[in-house]
């Protein structure tokens, strides 16, 4: 495959990719190039989701907020698209169209094959004819879709042609499993002809199996839901079509009021060829469009399509009702696994799985399964869904369903068990109502109890708190008899010997007798003993001198 790029020369043979808005846009100026000659065989797909105006979504306010993007069609009367087109399941969303010139939509003028390709969020505006997909059809169309948006016609011409899928086209055109939601509203003139269709405006080809949901709105004597304008007398053929009741006008050659019983009617002209099938009042959209997909999954021989090699859809499942939905998750719905690719959207006709107890979680709770019902929920009348599968359609929020967890908890004082609560709530905050644990005393400790480790708070799983204990030393006041007279004797005994030391000193200081020595010119003369409060007595030869005592009392100076 090569990839499509500005100025690029395209082959018979080639298989080329598109990838973005912009190799759209080269794609579209070679075609309005001259690029695509009659013998051209080339394939051109369509690799992703293309957006051509960015917040598509708000087309409907384009009207007074122009986006920054105009589209110019693929394809004008003189330089037609041949080839093969495959959309491959994708859409191209965000065209915006406002002009008066003829040939608009996604493609002006389709001269090749367009297979399973859809147009979504467009705001379209033009001459004649106009559509989402195709302003002009003369070859195949097969497996698509114009999804939400407006078309419309500002055209003065008595017999434009609008359409939801396809404005106007040629004999040898057939639009075959496709679909419109669009909004079509015809030329606002008034005493014109427009036609005004939910397929396509004004109808010379063949329409099968196709249906129409989108409102058709004009002032002309030819609107229909499917078509406005249905040509028999040049081949038009209108082949097992639906279309919502309401959606469309309610004059029109394809919409009279005379049914037979199975519910097929004629057209105007009574051609047994032109039959399409209505969709009773009651019957809802989705059993319809439960009908579209049973009619694309049956086969059609060649002979009876008039076209050869009838391409079946390769997109996948039938993306009715537009194709892309949304899925979102209610607020209670836990915690998912960041390695988990949690589904956003869903491709309607299409099964996708939602997320399981191994993809989610939350603290303190199970997971049972997901519901449309956000509350007052009964299983018995609601079970759980398990996917979005391929009959639902429209955007979905699933809600998850938790059973709380419950766990036990167990209050132990040392080895043996208090007490035991089981089924205690996750979160539950704990509060211990039971007798207060007590420790006997041993090796000279009392205990007093303390608290409970670990700390009581809210239960987060099975838990066993342990009682606590403070210990206190004893002190004894009482003493036995005999211990108390053993301390009578040793405090007599220590009081004796106190009071003879007592004695001794006192004898000693009195008959103790101290020396003292007689210092004259640094040296010692002599020396003399006395007792306490004794009068000492100094020698005859020393007398003449006076003496002083040291503060010791054991040396005598002479003056």
């Amino acid at each position: 495959m090569t990839q499509v790029h500005n100025g690029q020369v395209i082959n018979d043979s080639d298989t080329v990719t598109i990838n973005s808005a912009e190799e759209l846009g080269y794609f579209r100026d070679f075609v309005n190039g001259g690029g695509t000659p009659i013998s051209l065989l080339a394939s051109f797909n369509l690799m992703t989701n293309i957006e051509l105006n960015e917040n598509s979504e708000n087309w409907d306010s384009w009207d007074w907020d122009n986006p920054a993007n105009t589209w110019t069609p693929i394809g004008t009367d003189s330089n037609k698209f041949r080839g093969f087109f495959y959309g491959l399941g994708h859409t191209i969303s965000g065209v915006y169209i406002n002009t008066t010139d003829d040939y608009q939509g996604l493609f002006g003028y389709n001269d090749g094959s367009i297979y399973d390709l859809g147009v979504t969020n467009f705001l379209i505006k033009g001459g004649s004819p106009t559509a989402a997909l195709v302003g002009y059809n003369e070859r195949n169309i097969m497996g698509c879709f114009s999804g939400y948006g407006r078309i419309s016609s500002d055209s003065i011409d008595a017999t434009d042609s609008i359409g939801g899928l396809v404005g106007s086209g040629d004999d040898t055109g057939f639009i075959i499993n496709s679909y419109n939601l669009g909004h079509v509203v015809g030329s606002p003139a008034t005493g014109n002809h427009s036609r005004t269709g939910g397929i396509i405006g004004y109808n010379i080809g063949t329409i099968w199996n196709c249906y129409n949901a989108g409102s058709i709105m004009g002032s002309s004597d030819y609107i229909g839901s499917i078509v406005g304008y249905n040509d028999d007398s040049l081949e038009g053929v209108v082949r097992n079509s639906y279309w919502l009741i309401g959606s469309g006008g309610e004059a029109s050659e394809l919409m009279v009021d005379e049914f037979d019983e199975d519910g097929i009617f004629q057209t105007a002209n009574n051609n047994e060829n032109n039959q399409v099938s209505i969709v009773p009042e009651e019957t809802t959209l989705r059993t319809a469009l439960n009908a579209f997909v049973d009619w694309y999954n049956a086969e059609y021989p060649e002979e009876e399509t008039g076209i050869q090699n009838l391409k079946r859809w390769v997109g996948g499942p039938l993306p009715t009702l537009a194709g892309i939905r949304t899925i979102s998750f209610g607020e209670d719905s836990g915690i998912f696994d960041p390695a988990y690719s949690i589904p956003a959207n869903y491709l309607e006709g299409t099964s996708v799985d939602l997320p399981t107890s191994a993809n989610i979680s939350k603290t303190g709770y199970t997971f049972n399964g997901w519901t449309l019902q956000e509350s007052e929920w009964d299983e018995n009348t609601n079970p759980y869904v398990t996917s979005v599968n391929v009959n639902d359609f429209g955007n979905k929020t699933f809600y998850a369903k938790w059973t709380i967890n419950k766990y036990t908890v167990t209050w132990k004082n040392g080895d043996a068990v208090i007490e035991t609560d089981e089924d205690v709530e996750f979160g539950t905050t704990l509060t211990y109502t039971g007798e207060t644990p007590i420790k006997e005393a041993d090796r000279g400790y009392t205990y007093s109890f303390s608290g409970w480790s670990p700390e009581i708070g809210s239960v987060q799983g099975d838990i066993t708190y342990n009682a606590q204990f403070t210990a206190t030393p004893i002190i004894d006041s009482t003493i036995e008899p005999e211990a108390e007279q053993n301390l009578l004797w040793l405090w007599i005994v220590i009081s004796v010997l106190g009071a003879m030391l007592i004695v001794l000193l006192v004898l000693w200081l009195f008959l103790y007798k101290r020396k003292i020595k007689f210092i004259l010119d640094g040296k010692i003369v002599g020396e003399a003993k006395y007792k306490l409060n004794e009068q000492i007595i100094i020698p005859e030869d020393l007398a003449i001198y006076s003496w002083f005592i040291d503060e010791k009392e054991t040396l005598l100076f002479a003056k």
